[in-house]
């Protein structure tokens, strides 16, 4: 079963199901709930082992993630020009 698994999503079924959670934590951790929050909304045992396995995963903590979302502007809107914002 696990062979069939790994031959249809390419990875283990622990991997896959590890990734899903790590996802689900990544898109709480763009909202403000407190870290042991997110650890449990998204099946870890605590936030340690959250911490762990997304330092782990992704290269930094979700502490620095959620830092790191946080300070990342949104683009600014880009107008586009018309006949009389033209130089002359």
């Amino acid at each position: 079963l696990a062979r069939q698994f790994r031959s249809a999503f390419g990875t283990s079924p622990y991997r896959y199901s590890l990734m899903r959670r790590l996802d689900c934590a990544r898109a709480r951790l763009r909202g403000n709930p407190s870290l042991a929050d997110v650890a449990l909304a998204a099946s870890f045992a605590d936030q340690a082992h959250l911490s762990r396995m997304f330092k782990s995963t992704f290269g930094v903590t979700p502490a620095r993630y959620r830092a790191l979302e946080a300070s990342r502007t949104p683009a600014s809107p880009v107008r586009a020009l018309d006949d009389s914002d033209a130089p002359a």
